[in-house]
């Protein structure tokens, strides 16, 4: 897969390249477009996995017990506010 994310990776240099030649602002912008698509699928796998990571983690902290803290007293003098 990871020869896969290499392709991917430089097809996105490659946009960025031919976008730095050109002088048209439209054909860059168009360009470094394609740049982020490559470079989303290059990463997707990771995305995919790190969604995962979090799905777990919030369902886990959802269905776990309440931790109760220690409630501190404050303890110090109110002054009063200027208004």
């Amino acid at each position: 897969m990871s020869d896969k994310r290499e392709q991917y990776r430089e097809a996105a240099r490659e946009c960025i390249r031919v976008a730095e030649l050109t002088t048209d602002p439209k054909l860059r912008e168009i360009l470094r477009r394609h740049a982020q698509e490559w470079l989303k699928l290059a990463y997707a796998e990771q995305d995919d996995r790190f969604q995962d990571a979090v799905a777990a983690f919030n369902a886990d902290k959802l269905t776990a017990p309440p931790q109760r803290q220690p409630l501190q007293q404050q303890q110090g003098k109110l002054e009063p506010k200027d208004e």
